[in-house]
C-alpha cells in the first residue's frame, strides 16, 4: 500500500487552494499539485539556510532512514520540475463547518483512511482535502457517532473516486 505523507507547509496549501479543485460534492472539496513539497515537512526542516553563530553553515537535514530507504535523497526533497514520488495530504476542516473537535478529528481520521484507500489511483503530488458545508447536527446527534462516521466516510469515498478519474 501506498505511504500517504501529511503537508503543513502554508505554501503548499495556498498553491494547492489557488488551483482550480479537482472535484467537489455538497461536503468537500479536493485540489491537487503535481509536485512535491520543496522541503520535508519534518521536524528539523528548518535547518536548510540557517547559520550557527559559530559560522558554520548547516546543510539540508535528512533524515537518517529516509537516507537508507530512497538512496541519496529523500522523495520529499523533490523540487519543482521532478516527478513527485508519492502522495501528501493536507487537510482543511474550518472550525464553523466542525464546532467540535470530536468532530473535527473523526472528519480528519475518515479522509486520512480515504485517500489511504484511494491511493493506487491518484496521481502522485500534494493532495489538500477541504470541507465545504457542515454536516447536519439534527441528524447527528453525537459528535462522533456511527451514523456520522458512515455519512462522512460515503462523502469522502465519493469524492476521491471523482478526484481520481476526473474525465468520468
Amino acid at each position: 500500500m501506498a505511504r500517504v505523507r501529511r503537508t503543513s507547509r502554508p505554501q503548499d496549501f495556498e498553491q494547492a487552494l489557488a488551483s482550480r479543485s479537482r472535484a467537489s460534492n455538497v461536503y468537500f472539496s479536493v485540489h491537487h499539485l503535481a509536485r512535491a513539497p520543496a522541503r520535508p515537512a519534518g521536524r528539523f526542516a528548518y535547518l536548510g539556510s540557517q547559520q550557527l553563530s559559530t559560522g558554520r553553515v548547516l546543510q539540508q537535514a535528512v533524515a537518517v532512514d529516509e537516507v537508507a530507504r530512497n538512496g541519496s535523497r529523500p522523495a520529499a526533497l523533490a523540487d519543482s520540475g521532478e516527478v513527485p514520488q508519492g502522495l501528501w495530504l493536507g487537510m482543511v476542516i474550518p472550525k464553523r463547518y466542525a464546532r467540535r473537535s470530536v468532530t473535527r478529528n473523526l472528519i480528519r481520521r475518515e479522509i486520512r483512511a480515504g485517500v489511504q484507500r484511494h491511493a493506487p489511483a491518484l496521481q502522485p503530488g500534494i493532495w489538500v482535502v477541504r470541507l465545504r458545508a457542515p454536516f447536519e447536527p439534527a441528524r447527528h446527534v453525537s459528535a462522533a457517532s456511527s451514523a456520522l462516521r458512515h455519512a462522512v466516510r460515503t462523502e469522502v469515498d465519493a469524492v476521491l473516486r471523482s478526484a481520481a478519474h476526473p474525465d468520468r
